[in-house]
């Protein structure tokens, strides 16, 4: 008997110690970064939410703490924001008998270590395992994505919910089994209830897993009604609740026609185009609602969206040209530099020294320059060798963009794509795709030219709009 138990135990222990091994660095990766997230829980512990978007969700989820339910107000249920992210800080706050913002960021440092994880697991199955360490380590320590755990928003929760979506969605693709597939939408429709950018995506999903899922084309199908069904069973009773409050189908928000028109109307502004939002007056986007329509301020806030979206289409329609020009200044925007931390100096949420402000605020541009420059030659020379699981992650970020290139673009916008470029710039680090750049001269022409694009909008960003707020800045620091 002991003779058998001595080659089991050998083996275990030659099977044990490999894996122990692999693990170790996503180990030590996520033992730093939640170090540093620790760190700063405890910096900004006093800090008080400042943007008008963290008001709100803190409003929403203590009026459903309270058992008011969704609502801006005891008896005033509302439909203005998606659910999850209100709900899960009710969530915590009921758990917990307290109001406490630390908390609340306490969990979203939390989302964003599973993250790190998730991203390890999706850039080791599309690209192998040492470019999954690297991705997660991008995202582990990538500046942004640390600051943003501090604000009370929906970034680290969508964030996390849209990898988690990628992965559940490439391991499908790897595994042909409907139960990935549905556990794959109803992720999606999570990402979608807690950002509504994310609940028509079916309709592009349901295609490509028409097209590229694997298995016979009757599997495929079922795959993608699977899919779609998963997706539609968790959003239903929202959009239920939603269309019999506001009188119109009305799947998330209410914010999507409010906004589509904000940016595409006679008095969109062209320099930061969502600052329309607080035009008043007779250029607000709603004056015109209220001079033809007197009743309209009885209409609910599903239908006053409505209105707006069909104003703002037939707007588009009626000025092809200005549109256009428009939507290259949005998807500027979109990739434009992230400059959320020297915002919040502005704002007072942080209150460094002249030296750590323009420290902080470097590192964040170098680190978002060299990550999206990163994934663009890994897009074009050397993309992930899991080809449908590649198409997946661009047809996300081509919809996200896409998306906020009609509506508004914000740099902000792009911040829950930084885990799928990390995807893509670790596979150019790892395969280090410059190398032999002369012997393929034709193939660097296309991201050549991407990164030619990026760099004139970067220039064009700091020279023609940030300019006087980086003196401003320079002066409040000072």
């Amino acid at each position: 008997m002991s003779g058998e138990r001595v080659p089991t135990r050998s083996k275990f222990r030659a099977l044990a110690g490999p894996l122990g091994a692999r693990r170790r660095p996503i180990v030590a990766v996520l033992l730093v970064a939640a170090a540093l997230r620790a760190l700063l829980l405890v910096a900004s512990a006093d800090a008080q939410p400042k943007i008008v978007d963290e008001r709100h969700y803190l409003r929403l989820a203590g009026n459903i703490a309270d058992g008011h339910g969704f609502a801006t107000a005891p008896g005033r249920p509302t439909s203005m924001r998606p659910p999850l992210f209100p709900a899960l800080i009710a969530g915590l706050w009921t758990a917990t008998g307290t109001r406490s913002l630390l908390t609340v960021r306490t969990a979203q440092a939390v989302i964003s270590l599973l993250t790190v994880w998730l991203v390890f697991l999706l850039g080791r199955a599309l690209a192998g395992e040492r470019a999954g360490l690297i991705a997660a380590a991008i995202v582990a320590f990538y500046p942004s994505l640390l600051f943003s755990n501090v604000l009370v928003l929906t970034e680290p929760l969508f964030t996390g919910l849209l990898v988690a979506f990628a992965l559940a969605y490439v391991r499908y693709l790897r595994t042909d089994h409907l139960a990935v597939a549905a556990g794959a939408g109803a992720l999606l429709a999570c990402a979608a209830l807690t950002r509504s950018v994310m609940w028509p995506f079916p309709l592009l999903l349901a295609p490509l897993t028409l097209m590229a899922g694997p298995g016979t084309l009757p599997r495929r199908a079922q795959a993608a009604l699977v899919l779609v069904l998963a997706c539609g069973v968790v959003i239903a009773p929202w959009a239920l609740r939603n269309t019999r409050l506001q009188g119109v189908f009305t799947v998330v928000d209410t914010m999507g026609g409010m906004n589509l028109r904000m940016g595409n109307y006679e008095h969109t502004p062209e320099d930061r185009m969502w600052s329309a939002v607080a035009i008043r007056g007779e250029q607000n986007w709603s004056y015109e609602l209220k001079r033809l329509y007197p009743d309209g301020i009885k209409w609910t806030d599903g239908q006053k969206e409505k209105w707006a979206a069909r104003r703002a289409l037939a707007y588009m329609w009626a000025n092809p040209g200005l549109t256009l020009r428009r939507s290259a200044i949005k998807f500027a925007d979109f990739w434009g530099l992230e400059r959320d931390y020297l915002g919040g100096v502005r704002q007072g949420l942080y209150r460094p020294s002249r030296g750590a402000a323009f420290a902080i605020a470097a590192v964040t541009t170098g680190a978002y320059i060299a990550l999206t420059i990163l994934a663009v030659l890994a897009v074009f020379l050397v993309p992930p060798d899991d080809r449908r699981g590649h198409a997946v992650l661009l047809g996300i970020m081509a919809f996200i963009c896409a998306v906020h290139t009609v509506v508004f673009g914000h740099p902000r916008y792009h911040l829950p794509l930084v885990p799928l470029l990390a995807v893509y710039a670790a596979t150019a680090i790892d395969r280090r795709a410059w190398r032999g750049a002369r012997a393929r001269v034709p193939a660097l022409l296309a991201p050549a030219a991407a990164v030619c694009l990026l760099l004139f909008i970067w220039t064009r960003q700091v020279v023609t709009t940030d300019a006087a707020r980086i003196r401003e800045l320079m002066d409040k620091v000072g």
